[in-house]
Formats: structure tokens, C-alpha cells, sequence
């Protein structure tokens, strides 16, 4: 008898239920959702050098970096606990290429949560022609 009124009570109203339960998920991740804070800021650009091969073009001395995550994490990370940098260390032929903008990521970053870190351009086109020998 009892297993009977468990099943009545779970069977009755079941669509009323079923809706209950899909707006308590959606206003779950909606609330999620809002909570993620975006900030940008510019980092300067180093370069990682190639012994035989230098930049003969322009590139960019700064670099745009979005970082995403909680707000709490977002906002304890400052431009100086972020470095980027291109490595040509591992060109050899002269040319044209697109070298990725790397990021390294400070201290901070073991204390706090998951955060994304995207530099923008998250690529720098640049010539390499043979460097002056000593």
C-alpha cells in the first residue's frame, strides 16, 4: 500500500514536474552564465631569439589578452602576472611565417581558479632574414 501511494504521488501532475525541473536547470545555468566576467588588458610582446635569423618586419609591442573565468579570479590577476612572447628559436629556414603569441601565466594563477587566457593576435606574421654575423 505504501509503494502505491509513492507511485501515485510521483505519477500525479508529472508534466507540471517535468517543467518544474527543466526551469530549475535552465536558471541554473543562466545564473552560471551571467556569472562569468570577461577583462582585457595590453601586455607587452617579447621575442625569443634565433642566433642566425632576425625580424626585418614590423610586429605589434603589445599584444590584447582576455582572460574569462570567475569574478573574483578575473579581477585578482593584473597585467604583470601575464607575459607573451613569440619564439624563433626553432626557425631555421628565412621567410615569411606566422609565429603563435604564447602566454606564460605568473604565480597568481596557482592560487586562483581555471581561468582562459586568449592574446589577441593570437598569431604575429613577421619576415626572418639571415642575421649579422659577429
Amino acid at each position: 500500500m505504501r509503494q502505491n501511494k509513492f507511485l501515485n504521488w510521483l505519477v500525479f501532475d508529472w508534466p507540471v514536474k517535468i517543467i518544474s525541473l527543466l526551469v530549475a536547470v535552465l536558471l541554473f545555468f543562466f545564473v552560471q552564465l551571467i556569472s562569468v566576467e570577461h577583462r582585457s588588458f595590453q601586455v607587452p610582446l617579447t621575442v625569443v631569439g634565433n642566433d642566425s635569423l632576425v625580424i626585418d618586419t614590423a610586429y605589434p609591442e603589445m599584444v590584447d589578452v582576455e582572460i574569462t573565468g570567475d569574478q573574483a579570479d578575473v579581477f585578482s590577476v593584473y597585467p604583470e602576472d601575464i607575459s607573451a612572447f613569440i619564439d624563433i628559436s626553432g626557425i631555421t629556414e628565412e621567410g615569411t611565417v606566422t609565429v603563435p603569441v604564447r602566454i606564460t601565466r605568473g604565480l597568481v594563477f596557482e592560487t586562483i581558479g581555471e581561468l582562459q587566457v586568449i592574446p589577441d593576435p593570437s598569431g604575429i606574421r613577421i619576415h626572418l632574414a639571415p642575421g649579422a654575423s659577429l
